[in-house]
């Protein structure tokens, strides 16, 4: 029986090789296109929990004078951004009762999303909506991490970014 040779297991090697890679690409694109529906739905369902903390801030017998649920749109194919801003003016001073920020991505090379990424800067009214919060993320399977984080930009800051001051 005759040896193939070198030159025509290279080239058949090389065929095989090209007509791979597509298919590994077209693989990845499908998967990266699943990842980011996935990822637009933990946005919208964050965003409708963090519209909740509304009520809560009322349950608690405060009033605010400004509440924000600001990002949470699908502008971003690889990311997105929630953040929650709750005021009240006291003494003729703004103090915040609410301060969140809740993202996630989408990787570009990953086989995953990232763990969805929860911060918070300490409110006494944090425990009821961040509850309902990691309830979703848990009933769903979703990968979460929750950080206290003091610092953190001002509304100001925020209100002029998006333009509403």
């Amino acid at each position: 029986m005759p040896k193939p040779r070198r030159r025509t297991l290279a080239w058949l090697m090389l065929l095989v090789a090209s007509a791979s890679l597509p298919l590994a690409l077209f693989a990845h694109l499908r998967g990266w296109e699943r990842r980011r529906q996935l990822m637009y739905h933990q946005a919208d369902v964050t965003r409708a929990i963090l519209d909740e903390a509304h009520e809560d801030i009322a349950a608690a017998g405060r009033k605010e004078s400004l509440f924000l649920v600001l990002g949470g749109d699908h502008a971003r194919t690889a990311e997105w951004d929630v953040r929650l801003e709750a005021w009240e003016r006291r003494d003729g001073e703004d103090r915040p009762l609410i301060r969140a920020r809740v993202s996630g991505s989408n990787g570009r090379l990953a086989s995953a999303l990232a763990p969805i990424r929860v911060e918070t800067y300490g409110s006494p009214l944090d425990p009821a909506w961040l509850d309902r919060l990691t309830r979703a993320y848990r009933k769903r399977g979703w990968r979460f991490e929750l950080v206290r984080d003091p610092t953190g930009p001002d509304v100001r800051e925020l209100l002029d970014r998006h333009g509403r001051r």
